[in-house]
């Protein structure tokens, strides 16, 4: 939808720019290796940066045309004319390519996808913020780790394996899942708690843990499908949906959302629960046509 695809790609640069990237900037304000975090050691920053020069098309034409790695460190410390990318749009400047890669990854970064769920039809996806400088896809390459995005599947899976059912109020207290290692054999408990810090005690709806995105409650209806079951079925529950998981990421703590998703695979799953259960496969083009 063109129209659609054209508000998206507003909407995503207008929420970067305007909302994230000024808190953003202030909070990195005096790194002392901006724009890396301070946990990071001078290592482990030396290596992104030395896996971003050698992923990048400098070095790759250096490299190909027979040039030196001591001639490619060279030119990426040499200044040089370059035109950049601004929010308020391109501008010509003199840096360093190793100044200008540590420049870009100050830049926050979205991807966004709209699905219609009767159909599964996309109806907009908007892969960044600006093509010509970051072209890359963070609706269906970009993974990052889901959070509570995961947790309808839990308590769908609940649903299935009748442990939870419609009314249901349980205590409001801390729960714990029982541990096993690879062979089977009990490996201790995982007991998390909410992460709003918020407290515990009475009583709390099963409806209303889903609703204010409760830890203990997700965590409550994994540990009565069992430590074993449970991920088993909310993994099989998700691969109906198109989304397969590794093995290592089919524990119980998948029900805090532990594991990587694309937005593709998420918002095209999470669809199915608003159109009553039926899941479309997301589609994003109908037909090619030539001339004739």
């Amino acid at each position: 939808n063109a129209d659609m695809q054209e508000y998206a790609e507003e909407a995503l640069v207008e929420h970067l720019k305007e909302n994230l990237q000024p808190k953003f900037d202030r909070n990195n304000k005096g790194l002392k290796n901006w724009p890396f975090s301070n946990s990071l050691t001078d290592a482990e920053v030396n290596s992104i940066m030395r896996t971003s020069m050698t992923r990048s098309d400098r070095y790759i034409n250096m490299s190909n045309s027979g040039f030196s790695e001591a001639d490619i460190k060279k030119a990426f410390n040499t200044p040089t004319e370059m035109r950049v990318f601004t929010w308020d749009g391109e501008v010509d400047t003199i840096m360093t390519p190793n100044d200008s890669m540590r420049y870009y990854k100050s830049f926050l970064q979205a991807g966004l996808i709209s699905i219609e769920p009767s159909t599964g039809f996309v109806k907009a996806w908007v892969g960044g913020a600006n093509i010509d400088h970051f072209a890359y896809d963070h609706v269906r390459q970009g993974k990052r780790q889901v959070g509570s995005t995961i947790k309808p599947f839990v308590y769908g899976s609940g649903i299935m394996m009748n442990v939870v059912k419609p009314g249901m109020v349980i205590p409001n207290i801390q729960y714990c899942v029982d541990l096993f290692d690879p062979s089977g054999n009990p490996d201790g408990q995982w007991c998390p708690r909410n992460s709003d810090g918020s407290g515990e005690g009475g009583t709390i709806s099963i409806k209303k843990g889903l609703w204010l995105s409760k830890n203990n409650v997700a965590v409550y209806v994994m540990k009565q499908m069992g430590a074993i079951a449970g991920p088993k079925n909310v993994a099989k529950l998700m691969r109906d949906m198109d989304i397969e998981l590794n093995d290592r990421e089919v524990v119980p703590a998948m029900c805090l959302g532990s594991m990587d998703l694309s937005l593709f695979e998420l918002v095209g799953a999470q669809a199915t629960f608003v159109n009553k259960g039926i899941f479309n496969r997301p589609t994003a083009i109908l037909r090619i046509e030539d001339r004739a």
